[in-house]
């Protein structure tokens, strides 16, 4: 019965080994946390507040694709950005629903759709020109602003043709499930004391051998102690030589 006891122990130590084990690879929850929006009309210009690229840290990816084809990203200062879009129609995004979802507003929904081309003003921090999709990290963005953290960054085709409609951000997000270390702490205990018990039973006892030994011993004793008693015969030892010559008795 011990045995049984051992081994169904050891089995139940390591199927909670096994299910811990899981619990940080198949069953582990997502590491990362994605926040996208798709605009229907985008306009000429979609300009993203200062901080929602840092709204999950000042890790993560960033992709921004458009229907038109090429993408200008620019920065500069607030003042600066809102000046040059003036009263023309524009797409702002504001920051986060929830951790799926990118919040934005129209702004000056009646004005117009078009501006001019955003390439090669003075206005302008930075500014880069590339296919669709833009990509790049949210650490190299924070990098490049010098420390001048926060600030607008306005996206736009040539001013005639439509602005980003797609915009994702990706930040890094530690999680784990929380009971992990309890199903890995009684799945050890479980092996562990299972092995044990299966150790020590698979063992002989001292003792046990000790008392056949002495359960042997005293057999003896009693059956000597019988024989010189008379209680039963003492065996004797037969002569057969002196019985080859004697002939059989009718």
């Amino acid at each position: 019965m011990r045995k049984l006891i051992a081994v169904f122990l050891l089995i139940l130590g390591l199927v909670g080994l096994g299910v811990a084990r899981m619990g940080e690879t198949t069953w582990a929850p997502p590491t990362s946390r994605t926040a996208s929006v798709t605009i229907p009309d985008p306009g000429a210009a979609v300009v993203i507040d200062p901080g929602v690229l840092y709204v999950g840290g000042t890790a993560g990816k960033v992709k921004i694709s458009s229907k038109s084809g090429k993408i200008t990203m620019i920065t500069a200062a607030n003042s600066d950005i809102d000046g040059w879009l003036g009263k023309e129609r524009y797409v702002r995004v504001t920051g986060l629903k929830d951790w799926h979802t990118l919040t934005t507003k129209v702004v000056n929904p009646e004005g117009g759709k078009e501006l001019p081309s955003p390439k090669g003003s003075d206005l302008w921090r930075t500014e880069n020109t590339a296919d669709s999709p833009l990509n790049f990290t949210v650490e190299g963005f924070a990098a490049d602003e010098s420390g001048q953290m926060r600030r607008e960054i306005l996206l736009m085709g040539d001013g005639k043709t439509a602005a980003p409609d797609s915009i994702q951000i990706t930040w890094p997000h530690e999680a784990s499930n929380p009971w992990v270390p309890w199903a890995y702490g009684a799945g050890a205990a479980s092996a562990l004391l299972g092995a044990v018990m299966l150790l020590i039973s698979m063992q002989k006892n001292p003792r046990e051998d000790e008392q056949a030994e002495q359960g042997t011993a005293a057999g003896a004793v009693a059956v000597t102690e019988a024989e010189e008693t008379g209680e039963i015969p003492a065996v004797t030892e037969v002569d057969l030589n002196a019985n080859e010559n004697e002939e059989p008795r009718a």
